[in-house]
């Protein structure tokens, strides 16, 4: 049976090891600035995303909350005419038909739906 024996090498010196640890080091920093970078780009960018879906959701809940203003400024008013007309109780039996038709748009009620589409995908990135 033969026996191999290694060639002897000539030994490296300690900055030989030195140089390839500061080598390894700096690649493994710059990847993490790069990975850090990128990051950083894709938050600009999904930021930028975001908030024009808000400015799409405020518009619509502006419109949405002005049309809700209308309608309850127009059962005010006919609770205003309500009123007089339930506060003269020898009259009721003839203006029946008037107060039921007043009772009837002061029932009607506004519900607000506010748009949370864009505070919703917020929540998920917490």
């Amino acid at each position: 049976m033969e026996v191999h024996a290694h060639t002897h090498t000539a030994r490296k010196k300690w900055t030989h090891y030195f140089w390839e640890f500061l080598m390894l080091f700096l690649a493994v920093f710059c990847g993490f600035l790069a990975e850090n970078q990128r990051e950083h780009m894709i938050e600009h960018q999904r930021e930028k995303v975001l908030m024009k879906s808000m400015l799409k959701d405020l518009q619509a809940d502006s419109i949405n909350f002005s049309g809700a203003i209308e309608g309850i400024s127009g059962i005010n008013e006919h609770i205003d005419s309500l009123i007089p007309l339930l506060s003269n109780n020898s009259n009721m039996n003839t203006r029946a038909t008037e107060i039921y038709q007043q009772e009837v748009w002061t029932n009607l009620y506004y519900k607000l739906i506010y748009t949370d589409r864009t505070i919703e995908q917020l929540k998920k990135f917490r």
